[in-house]
């Protein structure tokens, strides 16, 4: 299948399309590089249409099957706004250190949530990778 049959393909079958090729034990990224589609093209097209990739059975599925929850803009702006009153306080800034550079090898789902939630806050990834490392060092200490 190429890039213009696929995009001729309704919604749905678009979805079919990716589930099969996931059941043959393909990833997201093979079957887009087998298609020339951006993996970011198919994540925005089913995120807006409410389909969502669950890894625990390794398939797209609607978000209305899954959970029938109504979310209001207010309750989100809420969230949100917690949220960054959180972040402004973070440790980081408490401790007077110097940058460090590290590479770490990390899931591609999770960077791929990490960097929509960073491209929608007001404070850097290093800010926020910091504060989130920080945030798991004290829930685990507690635990340990």
């Amino acid at each position: 299948m190429n890039k213009l049959s696929f995009n001729k393909l309704a919604l749905e079958d678009q979805v079919k399309y990716f589930n099969t090729k996931l059941k043959s034990g393909k990833n997201i990224s093979q079957i887009c590089k087998s298609i020339n589609i951006s993996y970011s093209t198919i994540r925005d097209r089913f995120k807006r249409n409410n389909y969502v990739y669950s890894r625990i059975i390794n398939q797209y599925e609607n978000i209305d099957n899954i959970i029938n929850l109504e979310i209001s803009d207010e309750l989100i702006n809420r969230i949100m706004m917690k949220l960054n009153t959180k972040l402004s306080t973070l440790e980081c800034e408490k401790r007077d250190s110097n940058l460090t550079s590290r590479s770490f090898r990390i899931h591609s789902c999770i960077l791929n949530e990490f960097i929509d939630f960073c491209n929608s806050s007001t404070f850097t990834q290093q800010e926020i990778l910091s504060q989130f490392i920080a945030d798991g060092l004290n829930k685990y200490k507690k635990q340990a």
